[in-house]
């Protein structure tokens, strides 16, 4: 498997990882999280 470093430079590597942490912040916020669990429910009904 190549190594990761390789692939990506570190700017790119913190880039993504930016994104990556801005998107799990986003799907806790506590509103968009009641929406996921109320989208969620409703299809399991």
């Amino acid at each position: 498997m190549p190594d990761i470093e390789k692939l990506f430079s570190q700017d790119k590597i913190k880039e993504i990882t930016d994104k990556l942490e801005t998107g799990i912040m986003d799907l806790i916020n506590e509103d968009n999280f009641r929406k996921y669990l109320d989208t969620m429910t409703r299809s399991l009904l």
